[in-house]
C-alpha cells in the first residue's frame, strides 16, 4: 500500500516526521474496513450464472444487452452471482441475483466517464434479482458471435471464474478519500510539520 522512500537526501527534522508518518501507517493507523476479495482462474466448465469475468453473460432476452453511445452492443466485463459471495459478507444488502458489470468495446476509457457524477452511457451497472431464463449458454454464444463485435479495446482477453472471500484492507490510493486521510494521518503524528497537501509528502520524499 505504501512505497517507502529513501529520505537520506531531507533534512533531520524531515526523516522523522516521514518516519513517524510510516510507522503509523504499519500499525494500521489509516481505516481498515471489510471486503471481498477475488481469486480469478482461467475459465474451465463455464455456466451462465457463475461468477465470472468476460465470458456469456446471463441473460432473459437477447434485448437486454445494453447499448453504448453509438447504439453499439456492450460486452460483459464482469458478473457476480450474489450467491456466490461468503454468507458472513454484509458488503452488499442481498445475497440472491445477478450482479453485472457492462461496458462498450469502443470505448477506449473502458467506460469510465470522466465525471465521476454524471450518468455514463458507455458503461452499465445491472442488477437481476430472478436469474430464470429460457436461453442457454450456447444460444447467447451464437448470438453474440453474430454481432461481429470488435473487442479490441476491452481491458482483457479470454474468460475467468471467481472465487470469494471475506478479508480486511486499508485505505488505497485509488480510493476517492485516500489522499484526505493519508494528509490527516500525517498532521496527526507530525502536529509541528503540519501539510495543506499529500503532494508535499509525495515530493518530498522522492
Amino acid at each position: 500500500m505504501l512505497n517507502i522512500q529513501d529520505v537520506s537526501h531531507l533534512s533531520k527534522k524531515e526523516q522523522k516526521a516521514y518516519n513517524r508518518f510510516v510507522e503509523s501507517v504499519e500499525n494500521g493507523n489509516l481505516p481498515v474496513l471489510p471486503c471481498i476479495e477475488m481469486d480469478l482462474k482461467e475459465m474451465q466448465e463455464e455456466t451462465l450464472s457463475q461468477s465470472k469475468i468476460g465470458g456469456m453473460p446471463f441473460l432473459k432476452s437477447f434485448k437486454d444487452i445494453p447499448l453504448d453511445e453509438n447504439n453499439v452492443p456492450m460486452v460483459l466485463l464482469a458478473q457476480i452471482n450474489l450467491n456466490d459471495l461468503p454468507e458472513q459478507q454484509e458488503l452488499f444488502p442481498v445475497n440472491e441475483g445477478i450482479l453485472q458489470f457492462w461496458i462498450s468495446s469502443e470505448d477506449q476509457m473502458y467506460g469510465m466517464s470522466e465525471n465521476l457524477k454524471g450518468n455514463n452511457i458507455n458503461s452499465r451497472l445491472v442488477y437481476i434479482k430472478e436469474p430464470i431464463t429460457d436461453l442457454s449458454l450456447e444460444n447467447i454464444q451464437v448470438h453474440l458471435k453474430s454481432l461481429d463485435a470488435d473487442n479490441e479495446d476491452i481491458p482483457f482477453s479470454g474468460a475467468f471464474s471467481i472465487e470469494f472471500r471475506l478479508s480486511k484492507q486499508t485505505i488505497t490510493c485509488t480510493d476517492y478519500k485516500y489522499d484526505e486521510d493519508v494528509l490527516a494521518l500525517w498532521n496527526k503524528v507530525n502536529p509541528s510539520f503540519a501539510l495543506k497537501s499529500i503532494h508535499s509528502i509525495i515530493n518530498n520524499s522522492s
